[in-house]
């Protein structure tokens, strides 16, 4: 029985999402890691490990929806901001591990 292409989409999209979250957690530990990398955004991404892993929040955890969306949304600002710091060098080090 052959799969058409909208189930073999459906069924390797999950694969594919966590290869890419995978890969992006290789890359911020290589951002993190490396000497060059600005103190502050080594400092930013501690804070938002520790946003996420903290038990007090600005919206409660116990709300439905709003209380996951919080922290999020603030560790999507903290590393989309710590993207601009990766470089191709930092991307072929990670890319040459995983082969």
């Amino acid at each position: 029985m052959k799969k058409s292409s909208l189930w073999q989409f459906i069924s390797n999209t999950p694969v594919s999402a966590w290869r890419h979250l995978i890969e992006k957690a290789r890359l911020y530990k290589e951002l993190f890691l490396c000497p060059t990398t600005p103190w502050l955004i080594k400092t930013l991404m501690v804070i938002a490990v520790l946003y996420l892993l903290m038990p007090i929040d600005l919206i409660p955890d116990t709300i439905p929806i709003l209380g996951v969306t919080d922290d999020l949304a603030i560790m999507g600002l903290i590393l989309s901001y710590a993207d601009r710091f990766i470089t191709d060098e930092m991307r072929d080090r990670v890319n040459n591990r995983q082969q």
